[in-house]
């Protein structure tokens, strides 16, 4: 199971299940003014999983529980606001409990709700405003530290400030700003936990498609850094980690058709190409291998020209990329990639164009010993955002 938001980002799959849970709008059979205010699900793993998702103009969010066989019955978090777009839920590392950060398209507000375990029950912890007339973008982002189980919410509020608020013990602190103001509107948010710490790494795309990133020490902030290069039209920015190190891979696709990366090693280092793409990047994803003995990192592009590409860090090189693939459209986030744990296998999962139906599933897989796999068409399915 995986942790997710509307931009569907496949995490690390479940240390005891590997099981996959996919959560996508099928085209099909759901009616077009139902498709249109439909907001994909997150998706999360400690003990049980949990997927959760808004359904057409209603201001509360749905979910459901998953306990390794089968999915219960749907049941409703608390009131938010009509017309949810994006959410986002994460799992405590350290005691089964789960945040669920929501933001409506046409409300500028973001709404955090805590899921209790223990008893089954959701608290409203607070909402924070923002000046945007819509949210057409994530401008938040929401994590746990990995060993303390504190939490970090970081979000734009309009201005070209970037604030966050941050729970201690179970205690949320108030709203601040992270460093000094960037370039634009932040407009695109990740926040990545430290593997064995509980440093986090942030980074944020501008409304100039520029890539600002900064690391939270456990205590305070460090390290801003605004990176050379204009990023594609979207999201096309993610941040994975070199397990067996710990080192934080902050990858990023850029205007000029290549992929870069850059890690963090006391201090930012110098950038360095990953791939040479086909076009401008508009959306990029990126997961690693959650086992102690790996360095294994997976990511997945998608470029304004409708290509799909893939690649792979095996702890030493970017692989070889394989033939690159065709979506169905640039405008919708249609791609992801999560990595098994254990198995040292990643899975790209992503909606290709032509044939019957039009819009279709897609997937393959890689291994560091048998490389890519073909791609697999779910001839039956029909999709939208996933």
């Amino acid at each position: 199971l995986f942790r997710s938001c509307k931009r569907m980002k496949l995490k690390n799959w479940s240390i005891m299940e590997k099981t996959i849970a996919i959560a996508v709008v099928l085209m099909l059979a759901i009616p077009a003014s139902f498709f249109m205010s439909f907001i994909s699900a997150g998706l999360v793993v400690h003990g049980n999983g949990m997927t959760a998702y808004g359904a057409g103009s209603t201001n509360t969010p749905f979910y459901r529980i998953y306990d390794g066989s089968n999915y219960g019955s749907e049941l409703t978090g608390l009131a938010t606001d009509v017309n949810i777009r994006w959410i986002k839920i994460i799992s405590n590392p350290v005691k089964n409990e789960k945040v669920m950060a929501v933001s409506p398209n046409t409300v500028n507000a973001v709404y955090v709700q805590t899921w209790n375990g223990s008893n089954s029950t959701w608290v409203n912890n607070f909402y924070t405003y923002d000046s945007y007339s819509s949210h057409t973008s994530q401008i938040f982002d929401i994590a746990y530290e990995a060993m303390s189980g504190n939490v970090m919410l970081v979000y734009s509020d309009g201005s070209t400030s970037v604030k966050y608020r941050y729970r201690n013990n179970g205690v949320w602190g108030s709203e601040a700003t992270i460093g000094t103001a960037i370039d634009s509107n932040p407009y695109w948010f990740d926040v990545e936990a430290k593997p064995r710490s509980n440093e986090l790494f942030v980074s944020c795309q501008s409304n100039n498609e520029l890539l600002t990133c900064w690391r939270w020490t456990g205590s305070a902030w460090a390290n801003q850094t605004t990176f050379t290069g204009t990023l594609g039209a979207s999201d096309a920015s993610d941040i994975a980690f070199d397990y067996k190190t710990g080192i934080p891979y902050v990858i990023y696709g850029l205007a000029n058709s290549t992929v870069f990366y850059r890690t963090f090693t006391n201090s930012w280092q110098t950038p360095r190409r990953a791939y040479t793409t086909s076009a401008s990047v508009s959306w990029l994803h990126a997961d690693y291998d959650n086992n102690a003995s790996n360095s294994d990192i997976g990511i997945i592009w998608y470029c304004s020209g409708n290509q799909i590409g893939f690649g792979a860090w095996n702890g030493a090189s970017w692989v070889t990329q394989p033939s690159v693939s065709t979506g169905s459209s640039v405008t919708y986030e249609q791609i992801s990639v999560a990595m098994q744990h254990n198995s040292r296998k990643a899975l790209y999962v992503f909606v290709l164009t032509g044939g019957t139906p039009q819009r279709r599933i897609s997937w393959r897989t890689w291994t560091p010993a048998g490389g890519f796999s073909s791609v697999t068409t779910e001839t039956t399915s029909a999709a939208g955002t996933i």
